[in-house]
């Protein structure tokens, strides 16, 4: 493992760390590393799957946060991004719960070279994944007076860039089918605005017309 190239990767961690932390207090986290960076596209994608196969089948937590993604324009062929399907669908059949970053760039996004940027909407994996939950945000600027006076997205990108989100946008994805949604749903789970199935909920047994409490959840 390059430990240079790791320990770039610091501060984004303790975002994450703070984050996850901030969210779920009680919660245990692990930081589980690959030796390859996950850039744009395929790179570091291989790794990563490996290493998530492994929390998965060690049951070493119930949800994974993964802030990442890249533009599936950045794949090379339609077989790439469906031989990681599996990996995903392995997850959440197994219940653990796999969120992804709806990206930093609005509906744009960069390309391979990780600088220049598509100039177009496209759709970021693996938030568009049907076995993921997307994850994003803007920043809000607010005067001394609590109004607020602007909007952006996390990156670079203004509001009107924000306004469609390359993880939720309508429309068919550019490489790929969508794998067909689980049978056993619960009643609960939602569709996103592009119909792609949100990770099915579990379905925690119920009392009394209430459902019981989950287990303590371990994030990855």
């Amino acid at each position: 493992m390059n430990t240079s190239e790791c320990n770039s990767w610091g501060g984004e961690t303790d975002l994450d760390i703070s984050m996850i932390h901030t969210l779920a207090p009680g919660a245990k986290i692990l930081i589980i590393a690959t030796p390859v960076s996950e850039t744009q596209g395929l790179t570091g994608f291989p790794e990563m799957m490996t290493a998530m196969d492994y929390t998965v089948a060690n049951k070493l937590a119930s949800v994974i946060s993964m802030s990442l993604g890249t533009a599936e324009d950045d794949f090379s062929t339609s077989a790439e991004l469906h031989n990681l399907d599996s990996h995903f669908k392995n997850a959440t059949d197994n219940g653990v719960t796999v969120l992804a970053s709806s990206g930093d760039d609005g509906a744009d996004g960069r390309k391979v070279d990780n600088t220049t940027y598509w100039h177009k909407r496209v759709v970021s994996f693996p938030a568009d994944e049907a076995y993921v939950t997307a994850v994003g945000g803007t920043v809000l600027s607010l005067n001394s007076s609590g109004t607020r006076t602007g909007r952006t997205c996390c990156g670079r990108a203004p509001a009107a860039a924000c306004r469609t989100s390359s993880a939720s946008r309508p429309g068919s994805r550019a490489l790929r089918r969508r794998p067909a949604p689980p049978a056993a749903r619960c009643r609960t789970s939602r569709w996103r605005a592009r119909r792609a199935p949100r990770s099915p909920r579990r379905c925690w047994p119920r009392s009394s017309g209430s459902p019981t409490s989950p287990p303590a959840r371990t994030w990855a």
